[in-house]
């Protein structure tokens, strides 16, 4: 076969070029920080960065939704504790005013505070995250507690059905995991219905009763009313404190998948500098070498053997 100075120039040029796109390679690994540009330098390495992103976004995301959660049912917390507190005193205020030795004027003022301390316990049904309602079931822009014409806290009829004093079905659920998901509100028609709405206020109207004995009895009997709504609320302050430790125990997780995924990420995408540079060097040299070869060749011509 017959070898010409075009054949042995188009070669050289072949050589020299894909010298020099491997010293551009090189040269991007270091400039960007990143082991390949392009997808097709590496498909396999390519497909993989897009899976550990997918990874780390989708576990990013879920841990933004985990603290929102949290954050919703800290506010639920919170209000249950109020509760809670607000029932003792309650109950205090029934113990000293169900006496023989209180006198009727101060059992009136007893229950006037009474009243003020259910009317509390009622403004934090109606506590919000963000200007949604957290008591209210699907309808977070209704409160669950509002006044009637006569001034007077009511259930709020839109939100409670009539016929079953309940709101079942109305779980607002946040994804915390793929496939996983989590309640982060507690209904407020199954914490405080109409029944227990209806006893408590059972001495809103002292005139009803004859005398003060019968009023007396009458707060003797609250304090049985407020026992019975007290284990009620601790049943769904319970659930919600383990919904909480449950998010508790996602967040820990999110937070090490999200430190894994990172760094399998980092692995399969970050240059090793020390390695580019020697490679950067070698490359360079190869490419000068192959200059250096390809002016020897080209200065040769048949002229010279003339």
């Amino acid at each position: 076969m017959r070898i010409t100075n075009s054949m042995m120039t188009n070669r050289l040029l072949t050589n020299v070029n894909r010298n020099m796109s491997r010293v551009d390679s090189y040269y991007n690994q270091l400039a960007s920080g990143n082991r390949i540009q392009m997808p097709s330098e590496d498909p396999i390495r390519a497909s993989r960065a897009l899976k550990f992103r997918t990874i780390v976004s989708d576990t990013e995301q879920y841990s933004e939704n985990v603290k929102q959660a949290t954050s919703w049912m800290e506010i639920t917390e919170s209000a249950f504790n109020n509760i809670n507190s607000i029932l003792e005193s309650m109950r205090d205020l029934c113990v000293t005013g169900s006496t023989d030795t209180m006198e009727e004027p101060d059992r009136e003022k007893n229950i006037t505070e009474f009243k003020d301390l259910l009317s509390q316990l009622e403004s934090e049904l109606n506590v919000t995250y963000m200007g949604r309602y957290v008591f209210s079931g699907y309808k977070t822009d209704t409160a669950y507690i509002i006044k009637d014409d006569d001034g007077k806290n009511i259930i709020n009829p839109d939100i409670l059905d009539g016929t079953t004093n309940k709101v079942d079905g109305q779980n607002i659920e946040i994804a915390i995991g793929s496939d996983s998901y989590i309640t982060i509100n507690s209904l407020g028609p199954n914490v405080y219905n109409n029944d227990f709405y209806n006893n408590l206020h059972a001495l809103d109207d002292t005139s009803v009763f004859a005398d003060d004995a019968e009023l007396r009895d009458a707060i003797n009997a609250m304090i049985g009313k407020i026992d019975e709504f007290s284990s009620h609320v601790s049943v769904y302050h319970t659930e919600c404190g383990v919904r909480m430790i449950r998010l508790d125990l996602v967040s820990n997780r999110l937070s090490d998948d999200d430190a894994n995924y990172t760094k399998l990420l980092a692995n399969n995408e970050d240059v090793n500098y020390a390695d580019a540079a020697m490679n950067l060097n070698l490359s360079n040299a190869t490419y000068n070498a192959a200059l250096k070869v390809g002016m020897s060749i080209t200065t040769v011509t048949l002229s010279d053997f003339l």
